[in-house]
């Protein structure tokens, strides 16, 4: 990838990412231009898309996955 992942629609910093079948993300400071120059960030479970396998897609795009513990090691 050429730059941070931005990706999803954007919530409040105090509200919790859900497994409703929406990518939500936060942007640091609530500040929707942090998103564009930084990407957006993700709590764990909504990064791979809520799913129970360690290497995964998640919310990647095709050709790319979320690195397992080991890949990131």
């Amino acid at each position: 990838m050429a730059e941070n992942l931005n990706y999803g629609v954007q919530i409040n910093a105090s509200d919790n990412q859900a497994n409703n079948s929406i990518v939500e993300k936060y942007c640091y400071s609530n500040s929707s231009g942090n998103c564009e120059t930084y990407g957006g960030l993700y709590q764990w479970n909504e990064a791979i898309n809520y799913s129970n396998y360690s290497i995964t897609q998640g919310i990647c795009p095709s050709g790319w996955h979320v690195p397992s513990d080991q890949e990131w090691i």
